[in-house]
């Protein structure tokens, strides 16, 4: 759930121009980034949860609560047990945050996240949709049960 967060390197829908491609690509890496370090340096979960969506959420909540660990009443509740359950990754989320953008068109996005550069980094992906014009987390492989 903490690590929820990703983007480098995007396939625009065909027509784009490189401008739009750029935007997109900067766009989805902002909102990965900002939500990420909502969480990591500022320890502001509520904030963390307004980039996801709706569904975002409630799968973030299904998935821990499906799990054999105590129920989370929401979804910051849920980033502030996983903060504190791992230091190590909220460390270095917090220095060496590497977000991948690995697709995007005009609604949707594909992105990588990982704690940090190499081969041994944790990683996990995150699906992006736009809502409203801005960009928010639909789904991740790091939610139990999730993507």
């Amino acid at each position: 759930a903490l690590a929820a967060v990703a983007a480098a390197g995007v396939a625009v829908a065909a027509g784009s121009d490189r401008s739009t491609e750029s935007e997109a690509h900067s766009a989805v890496e902002r909102t990965v980034r900002e939500a990420v370090y909502a969480a990591v340096r500022h320890r502001n979960y509520r904030r963390a949860c307004r980039f996801a969506t709706a569904r975002g959420r409630r799968r973030l909540l299904r998935g821990f609560n499906s799990s054999s660990g105590p129920d989370f009443p929401d979804c910051p509740a849920v980033i502030a047990e996983e903060a504190r359950r791992l230091p190590e990754t909220v460390r270095r989320l917090r220095s060496s945050l590497d977000v991948a953008v690995l697709r995007a068109n005009a609604t949707r996005a594909r992105v990588r996240v990982a704690e940090g550069v190499g081969p041994f980094a944790g990683r996990g992906h995150l699906a992006l949709v736009r809502v409203d014009g801005r960009w928010r987390i639909d789904n991740s492989d790091l939610i139990p049960y999730g993507d």
